[in-house]
């Protein structure tokens, strides 16, 4: 009974509370000690406590509040009021950081759930057919292409029946017009020698008569 009685005692004295952490350990703790910068202040504490040098931080932390008291006793009030004012503007500063920073968390967070939201709504668009969309904006550049290209071919449609252009759809006429000419010029150069032979001949009459 005396042993149950003293329990908080008897395992303090076995493992003092303030070196409990080098020996028991959770899943956090493990995974301080894994990380080097955060290891080496566990078992700069731990070492600390274990020499009793805790003892002495707090030994000095107490001193240095209790030499602040006095100080604050043998000033004047209004130097006493100002400190207060200071400390409590300190502590308001404090207070609104806190607040941002939770604040910073919590946008933090509503920016992750945002972002996992974006990609979750683009796989299901995705999924649904969403890619049709980028394939459909590639047509489209595709299409403002060919547009162009239609444009210049236009253009020199145009030029082109500014000259001989007009005349293609009659290509078969001309042919014929053309097979026409050559028999009439057949024909011309024909008469112009039977013309000539004509003359040869009354030429040739006459002097047969004459002689």
């Amino acid at each position: 009974s005396d042993l149950v009685d003293a329990w908080d005692e008897f395992i303090e004295n076995l493992i003092p509370s303030r070196i409990a952490h080098l020996f028991l350990f959770d899943g956090e703790q493990i995974a301080a000690l894994a990380d080097p910068e955060k290891s080496r202040d566990i078992l700069r504490t731990g070492i600390y406590g274990l020499l009793g040098a805790d003892l002495l931080e707090r030994l000095e932390k107490d001193l240095s509040a209790l030499a602040r008291r006095h100080r604050l006793e043998a000033a004047p009030e209004e130097q006493v009021n100002e400190l207060k004012r200071a400390e409590a503007n300190h502590l308001d500063a404090m207070t609104a950081v806190r607040d941002l920073e939770e604040a910073i968390k919590t946008l933090q967070a509503a920016q992750l759930t945002a972002l996992n939201d974006r990609d979750q709504t683009q796989a299901e668009i995705h999924n649904q057919g969403g890619h049709l969309i980028e394939r459909r904006e590639v047509l489209e550049q595709e299409e403002k292409t060919l547009l162009a290209q239609i444009a210049e071919l236009e253009e020199e449609i145009r030029k082109l029946q500014g000259g001989l252009l007009p005349l293609v759809p009659l290509e078969g006429l001309l042919e014929e017009i053309a097979i026409q000419a050559e028999k009439e010029i057949s024909l011309r150069g024909g008469k112009e020698w039977l013309s000539k032979l004509e003359i040869r001949d009354q030429s040739l009459l006459s002097d047969l008569k004459n002689a």
